[in-house]
């Protein structure tokens, strides 16, 4: 079966919860790495299959800073050569993009 980390993830808990020693104490932190961007790959947000039904026909609004003004106002060191800069315009540098990934980003 190809998982996805999700799904992996809950999967080990489950099996840990299941099989631990009943008599003993036990503490359990399940990480859900999933809803961070995948360097590398340019869809950046990967959500589970079961998910991806989810916000077709929605439209994700964009955010009231999300302009060059807003931009200009950041202080100098966001400039073009930020990575920060440099991850915004793989993700969301079109209004298509910035649909496409939110969409994937809340699906996961």
């Amino acid at each position: 079966k190809t998982w996805h980390v999700t799904e992996k993830n809950e999967a080990d808990a489950l099996r840990f919860l299941e099989k631990r020693p009943k008599d003993k104490p036990f503490f359990v932190n399940v990480a859900f790495f999933a809803t961070h961007a995948v360097d590398g790959d340019k869809r950046q947000y990967l959500p589970q299959n079961q998910s991806l039904s989810m916000y077709v026909d929605d439209v994700i609004p964009d955010p009231v800073t999300n302009t060059l003004d807003a931009y200009k106002r950041l202080p100098s060191f966001f400039g073009d050569r930020n990575e920060g800069r440099t991850r915004w315009r793989w993700r969301f540098d079109t209004p298509e993009k910035q649909q496409s990934m939110m969409k994937n980003y809340y699906r996961m």
